[in-house]
């Protein structure tokens, strides 16, 4: 009777081990956003508005590439490339720009106060 008591016992606890190692695999999947660098050449990128920020927060294209900026946030954003401002685009949206000059461009968006830059080269 002791015997199956203790084997009982042991398997309580290997069952509450793993349960425990599961949770944590959970919590390890629900980590934040993180914003990154893509460098992308040859037929332009796509930028993506996730959470309040733009993915990649850097874009590398050739002059005469094409950014596409993709509004996977619930809020409307526009687009300000310099001193372009570009329209309000809406959930599932997309705004373009053709870039024609080499150089670097601050991007952000016109009242959420994000930014991030396109580098032609």
């Amino acid at each position: 009777m002791k015997q199956w008591f203790i084997y009982a016992t042991i398997f309580a606890m290997l069952l509450m081990g793993c349960a425990q190692e599961q949770q944590t695999t959970t919590e390890a999947t629900n980590l934040e956003y993180t914003v990154k660098e893509t460098p992308t050449y040859g037929d332009g990128t796509d930028v993506f508005i996730i959470k309040g920020q733009f993915d990649p927060e850097i874009a590398r294209i050739k002059v005469g590439d094409e950014v596409t900026w993709i509004n996977r946030d619930e809020k409307n954003h526009s687009i300000i490339i310099d001193t372009l401002v570009g329209p309000v685009i809406k959930k599932g949206e997309r705004y373009s720009h053709v870039f024609e000059s080499a150089g670097q461009y601050d991007i952000s968006d016109f009242d959420k106060g994000f930014s991030g830059k396109v580098i032609v080269e």
